[in-house]
């Protein structure tokens, strides 16, 4: 329940019926002042910052639709079926600053995962060299051994 001051008429701004008490009984709006000041604005998105509903999907559409049209009805007093501005605002912008930072690395994250694999592969590469370096030199050995047994052998016969 918002804390907003009451009109004094008694249609509702949004569908046109009598309201009796501080709900119109035909779509629900409350029946307060348009215009409020910022401390309302905040504390109302407080109170109700996740019952979209779908005044959601119907503000994206008619912002993205019909902007001058739904600018028109909020000012007019037709509040109940879309969302508040700065409500809006501030989800939006929530969405576009914490989604991408779910599904994205940051810099340095990046920098270090370079880091971590070009010193994978220098490390690959160190021990291919010695890998090599070995079996050269198994080789050089076991060529030098036959040759002294084969010295041997000429020698013995």
């Amino acid at each position: 329940m918002s804390h907003g001051k009451l009109r004094e008429e008694k249609n509702c701004l949004n569908c046109g019926h009598l309201v009796e008490e501080r709900f119109c009984p035909h779509c629900g709006q409350e029946n307060i002042q348009p215009k409020q000041p910022f401390h309302y604005l905040f504390t109302h998105f407080i109170e109700d910052f996740t019952h979209y509903d779908g005044q959601f999907w119907k503000t994206i559409k008619y912002l993205l639709v019909r902007p001058g049209r739904l600018t028109k009805e909020y000012l007019e007093g037709k509040r109940q079926i879309y969302v508040a501005p700065v409500k809006l605002y501030i989800f939006i912008s929530f969405i576009t600053f914490f989604l991408p930072s779910l599904f994205s690395t940051s810099e340095e994250e990046q920098e270090h995962n370079k880091k971590t694999y070009a010193s994978k592969e220098i490390e690959k590469e160190k021990e291919e060299k010695i890998a090599r370096l070995t079996d050269s030199l198994k080789y050089e050995l076991t060529k030098n051994q036959l040759k002294k047994i084969n010295k041997h052998k000429l020698v013995r016969t």
